[in-house]
């Protein structure tokens, strides 16, 4: 019995040492785990035996057991191993259609001929499905289907650069006034040498670009370098050349040659001054076939006493409000001139049958040399073929504006996104689209349209964010523009131009001391909004005050005499004038009114044509003989002329809390030429405050004297 118990032993022995000598030979097997042999004590009595005085009778092996600890993670060449760190297995199918799942930690796969994921064995990797939007799909293993890989092939992409090394024989012949037109691609004697190399087209086709060299220059004396013309021809087709700047791939910046020819960007090259250097003039006719240009001709109406001088200037005019001061409303204006369709030209007509293009000039003031340069740049506008900004409905139709804020803990804290809708009109596009800018399939609106265009949908976005349009919301406080708010009004659409001088009264509210619950005690102020229609040109001010004429001794109101043009006061606005005390005095007055009712000579339309909306600077106030007080106003007319009308009205003082102008015109964006003009006039405060117009509507008080009116036309702002 001692024999079999040490047999049992040794039996043991062998199994542990079999085990360790398997995990032996398993050491590069991909996934192996090792195992370990595990025993029992072989035990055994009978019922009326005594148990605590038993001896075992030796060993048994009880099982041998995998180990799956975490083994070492290999590097391979193949794409498609895998390796699982940590707990879990890699799931596969014995075939297509079987419904056995077996597992392994051997992560060496491959792809089979149908491009399903395999291992070693041809059994398939599982995988849960993923969607278009890379979601999973399912969680279990009966959710897992075999993994294929997608038949997909790749875009062609077409060749877009090429680095040629070349060198080429320094004693080659040079070819002495070389003609471009002379090269032949089948005739070496037309060039010094060629190379060539394989690109690709956008459909992936290859096709042969071969690069020919034409030595044109030997180094020799000051030129110590060769120089060479080069011909780039693709698929048996020359390509033309053209000059671009050589830019830095990375950054962008212009590329440039130091002294040492080496290449440097723009940022490393050293600021100095470089003085009486010279550097060789490479032009385009080096590259090209010079071709004879023949002279263009003009034809166009003669202006007398334009530029009649040297330094004398002209004013061109876009606004269609200004057009009766212009030239072509009347011969008699020889200093200002329409700029729409200034010119129309046609070029390389030789035979005539080409159209005109009109040309537009910006609005400004000109001298001869500056009108010069501004007709060539509007030519080469008007001629070249800008492309416009074409608006996509679904992907352009609005952006939004984004702010952050730093709260009281020095947080960044994002606001409400201000969303700025472009398919809404604006003044810039309703002359354009007459059926509306959202009507449109793809709006076209050239660079400028588009950014006045985009400008006045921001400004719009921008105060209804700050305060709506009924004033019941909004985020003032919150984008801090809480006290820079302003009114204003815009009034309809000016359909023919208003070719008399007018004066329109209104109160305007303003409390300087800018409470938010409104106290409107004293503090309506009356101005005076004046239509000046002087010299043919719609001019617009705001005015403070406004002084009546009255009538001398003999019935005048205004009389201009060689002395100078009086203008005499009413009584009450006359006595608040101390003649001995010019800080009394305004220093500028315009006059505004009839002036039909005349006498003297050399006056039929006096009044009309050189008073009414004229600016005048006040030289006195005195009196005449009789004790009839005027102002005394600078003039060069000396026509002898006397007015009786009493409907003249003295304004002075320009506003500096509200402002008058026409809607649009050339400021409708930073930097904008173009003029945009909507016909309307725009009345706007320049005082800024809290209030808002519901704030002073809303007052226990009369408006103008009477019962509380809403003024609905008028809208809180604070962006210009």
């Amino acid at each position: 019995m001692s024999f079999y118990t040490a047999l049992t032993g040794l039996n043991g022995s062998q199994a542990d040492i079999s085990a360790t000598s398997n995990n032996i030979a398993n050491v590069a097997t991909t996934g192996y785990k090792r195992s370990r042999a595990e025993f029992g004590d072989i035990f055994a009595t009978s019922p009326l035996q005594n148990s605590s005085s038993s001896i075992g009778s030796g060993t048994i092996l009880k099982g041998i057991k995998q180990q799956f600890t975490q083994g070492n993670i290999a590097s391979s060449l193949n794409a498609l191993d895998l390796a699982i760190s940590g707990q879990g297995f890699f799931a596969l199918k014995p075939s297509a259609t079987s419904n056995q799942t077996v597992f392994t930690r051997n992560g060496a796969f491959s792809v089979n001929n149908d491009r399903f994921i395999v291992d070693s064995s041809g059994q398939f990797v599982l995988a849960l499905p993923v969607s278009a939007d890379g979601s999973v799909e399912g969680s279990t293993i009966d959710d897992a289907k075999a993994l294929k890989l997608a038949l997909e092939s790749g875009e062609a992409k077409a060749t877009e650069n090429m680095q040629l090394a070349v060198n080429l024989n320094s004693s080659s012949q040079v070819f002495e006034d070389y003609d471009i037109s002379s090269f032949r691609q089948d005739d070496p004697s037309t060039y010094t040498a060629s190379t060539s190399i394989t690109i690709f087209d956008n459909l992936g086709k290859p096709v042969i670009a071969t690069v020919y060299f034409i030595k044109t220059q030997v180094a020799s004396g000051d030129n110590n370098t060769h120089k060479y013309q080069t011909v780039f021809v693709v698929d048996g087709n020359v390509i033309e050349p053209a000059l671009s700047e050589a830019l830095d791939t990375t950054s962008g910046e212009a590329l440039y040659i130091d002294r040492f020819g080496q290449l440097v960007k723009e940022s490393e090259v050293p600021k100095i001054a470089v003085k009486s250097i010279s550097s060789p003039f490479y032009y385009l006719d080096d590259l090209n076939a010079p071709l004879a240009s023949s002279a263009a001709s003009v034809t166009g109406t003669s202006v007398e006493g334009a530029f009649e001088e040297v330094g004398d200037t002209i004013t061109i005019v876009t606004d269609p409000l200004k057009y009766n001061s212009t030239y072509e409303a009347s011969t008699d204006n020889t200093k200002t001139f329409w700029g729409k369709d200034f010119l129309t030209v046609r070029v390389d007509d030789e035979g005539g049958d080409k159209a005109f293009t009109s040309v537009d000039i910006r609005p400004g003031t000109y001298t001869a040399e500056t009108l010069a340069s501004e007709v060539e740049r509007a030519i080469n506008n008007a001629l070249s073929d800008d492309k416009k900004v074409s608006l996509d409905p679904v992907k352009d139709g609005s952006f939004s504006i984004k702010f952050n804020q730093i709260n009281a803990d020095d947080e960044v804290v994002a606001l409400n996104a201000i969303s700025v809708n472009l398919l809404t009109d604006t003044f810039v596009t309703s002359d354009i689209f007459t059926s509306g800018i959202s009507n449109e399939a793809t709006p076209n609106l050239s660079r400028d349209e588009f950014l006045a265009h985009a400008q006045l949908r921001i400004n719009d976005a921008l105060n209804r964010a700050a305060v709506s349009a009924d004033e019941t919301s909004g985020s003032a406080s919150t984008l801090g523009v809480s006290t820079k708010l302003f009114a204003r009004n815009v009034g309809s659409a000016i359909s023919t131009i208003h070719n008399d001088t007018e004066v329109f009264d209104f109160e305007y509210y303003k409390n300087a001391s800018d409470p938010t619950s409104v106290d409107t005690t004293n503090a309506l102020n009356k101005k005076h909004l004046l239509y000046s229609y002087y010299n043919a040109s719609p001019e617009l001010k705001v005015f403070d005050n406004k002084i009546n004429v009255g009538a001398n001794a003999s019935g005048y109101t205004v009389v201009n005499d060689s002395s100078g043009l009086k203008v005499y006061l009413q009584g009450s606005d006359a006595s608040a004038l101390d003649k001995d005390d010019s800080t009394t005095w305004p220093s500028k007055v315009t006059l505004a009114g009839r002036f039909t009712d005349t006498s003297g000579t050399n006056n039929t339309s006096f009044g009309e044509t050189k008073l009414d909306g004229r600016e005048f600077t006040v030289s006195s106030v005195a009196e005449d003989s009789s004790g009839y007080k005027y102002l005394l106003l600078s003039t060069t007319d000396t026509d002898t002329v006397n007015i009786t009308d009493t409907d003249i009205q003295v304004l002075h003082t320009q506003a500096t809390d509200v402002e008058a102008f026409f809607e649009g015109g050339t400021n409708v964006f930073d930097g904008s030429t173009s003029h945009f003009g909507s016909n309307k006039i725009v009345l706007r405060e320049t005082f800024k405050h809290s209030y808002k117009n519901t704030d002073v509507i809303n007052e226990s008080r009369g408006w103008k004297g009477g019962a509380v009116a809403e003024v609905t036309s008028s809208t809180a702002m604070f962006f210009k």
